[in-house]
């Protein structure tokens, strides 16, 4: 029971924590007419308070508890599978968005309030119950975590390895720095409200134990440098429209690029991955080629003679997670250890174009202010390459008819989760369906297209032959419904968003299916007798 009590304690605080999103952190003396969209998300100001759910460190946040809920109930159920689960990388990282949320929420309420007509120095705002049970709560998760860890912390280091740890967490400090602003102002924008910057925190959390053990050892260069191409992304998505670098940025990147070079002098003599041929090259190709056309103009400003400003790929959320993505494809072939990357090219090359297409929809051309830069251009072009690379060594195999008939149903609602999340974020649906259609906002996008794509895979696997699942499907689409209720709940006093309400919905049948599926198989389902039409008795003439 001593053992299993960290467990307990993570789980009710994370809980605790996910509940104080849903309350006021932050007051403001009269309230804020309209809303306010930041970096795509939607953050609603409601009788002059907002709660902590907002920007990219609240839908993090979110996820993160959604994580520990999953990894605590299969260590308090299998012991040996929750020594082999980041628990306490999870705590520690939801003390850490804990406070990326405050911050941003500090920020984004100073910034509100000037808009109100009131001098932006002396904003009349306070902090509310919901910020103190919040952050009390991911405390007591970060110092849960830590105590899973004990063991690991207190472990005697080389020198080389601590500093790398010291620059990782100095690296982690950067991003709750300001990265850019306005000369002369006041008004900051932080490195963690990037969502380049949340990825790169998220690795660096979950993967440190696991970096610095034998196992990691021929990630950690790997890790460094995306980390560093990370970095990089979140200054250039900061620094737009006249805002300039600050020295959380000059920090940040110091940290980033001599992480960098202190894994390569560990790792020296680096030893290169094998030659690249044909279809593997190209698609290693096309995916540095989008990396760097993220850091190219996406959206230009062009208004009343006004050029030169614009916003690059990694200012969108979808763009920066497809950056992220790609780097993970350069990866694979430099580690050798782990072929099973190899089977998931198609899954990661098909996320990829949906993020690329939304970052594209996001920045759409206006003829009155804005109009495409030829970054975008670019990016449409690498990934169009990717995707052939992906699709053309695909071959046809043999299927079982009756075997496909009996999961068609499945397959084809998994699709429609796909489309439930994406279609909304194209703008293809009328303007005044686009709020109550989407089915998730914000940076919860990014874990819905995974999740339903990676429904799509499982009950694909499952059309040739009995395949070992493990109860993914029925987990799987129960995390996407809790998402989708999440959503729900977040917005419970506007219109009904009914695009969640459908996901809500195909995720419910697709558990169902999922459960019977694991259990005696779709083939042994049948219709009861009575409901047979076939059975019915002929009317009498």
């Amino acid at each position: 029971m001593r053992e299993r009590l960290p467990l307990y304690v993570l789980l009710a605080s994370a809980l605790t924590f996910l509940a104080s999103l849903f309350l006021p952190w932050r007051e403001t003396a009269a309230a804020i007419p309209g809303g306010s969209s930041v970096q795509g998300v939607l953050t609603l100001f409601e009788g002059g308070s907002v709660g902590g759910w907002v920007e990219v460190a609240g839908d993090v946040a979110v996820l993160l508890v959604i994580a520990i809920a999953l990894a605590t109930a299969a260590g308090l159920r299998r012991p040996r599978l929750g020594a082999r689960l980041p628990l306490g990388g999870l705590g520690v990282a939801l003390g850490y968005f804990a406070v990326a949320i405050a911050v941003g929420l500090h920020r984004l309420t100073q910034g509100a309030v000037g808009f109100t007509g009131r001098p932006p120095a002396t904003p009349h705002t306070s902090w509310s119950y919901g910020f103190y049970l919040g952050l009390a709560s991911a405390g007591i998760a970060a110092l849960s975590g830590l105590a899973l860890r004990r063991s690991e912390l207190l472990r005697r280091r080389e020198a080389a390895e601590t500093a790398a740890l010291i620059l990782g967490v100095a690296l982690l400090i950067s991003f709750l720095l300001p990265w850019a602003g306005f000369p002369g102002e006041s008004f900051d924008l932080h490195g963690i409200e990037s969502a380049a910057a949340a990825i790169a925190a998220l690795s660096l959390l979950l993967a440190a134990g696991w970096l610095h053990g034998a196992a990691g050892r021929r990630w950690r260069l790997s890790c460094a440098v995306a980390n560093a191409i990370l970095a990089g992304g979140t200054a250039t998505a900061t620094a737009v429209f006249g805002l300039h670098h600050r020295y959380g940025a000059w920090t940040g990147i110091g940290c980033a690029v001599s992480l960098a070079l202190l894994e390569a002098a560990r790792a020296w003599p680096v030893r290169l991955p094998a030659r690249l041929h044909g279809l593997a090259a190209v698609r290693a190709g096309s995916a540095a080629v989008l990396i760097v056309a993220l850091f190219l103009p996406w959206q230009q400003l062009d208004a009343h003679g006004v050029s030169g400003q614009s916003y690059d790929g990694w200012s969108s959320v979808t763009g920066a997670a497809a950056g992220s993505l790609c780097l993970l494809l350069l990866a694979t072939p430099a580690l050798p250890a782990l072929p099973a990357l190899e089977s998931y090219v198609l899954d990661v090359v098909a996320a990829v174009v949906i993020f690329v297409s939304l970052a594209g929809t996001q920045f759409r051309e206006s003829p009155s202010f804005f109009r495409i830069g030829y970054g975008a251009f670019v990016g449409f072009a690498a990934v169009g390459i990717l995707l052939v690379t992906a699709v053309a060594p695909l071959r046809p195999g043999p299927v079982e008819r009756g075997r496909a008939l009996a999961r068609i149903v499945p397959l084809g609602a998994s699709v429609l989760c796909v489309a439930a999340v994406v279609v909304p974020s194209w703008f293809v649906l009328p303007q005044k369906w686009t709020f109550q259609a989407s089915a998730l906002y914000g940076s919860l996008v990014v874990p819905g297209v995974l999740l339903a794509l990676y429904l799509v895979r499982l009950w694909v696997r499952t059309l040739r032959t009995p395949a070992r699942t493990d109860h993914r499907l029925t987990v799987v689409p129960l995390v996407l419904l809790t998402l989708a209720a999440l959503e729900l709940i977040r917005f419970r006093n506007g219109p009904v968003i009914w695009g969640a309400v459908i996901l809500v919905g195909l995720c419910l049948l697709l558990a169902l299916f999922g459960w019977i599926e694991e259990g005696s198989g779709l083939e042994g389902v049948r219709v009861p007798e009575t409901l047979r039409v076939d059975r019915l008795a002929e009317t009498e003439s």
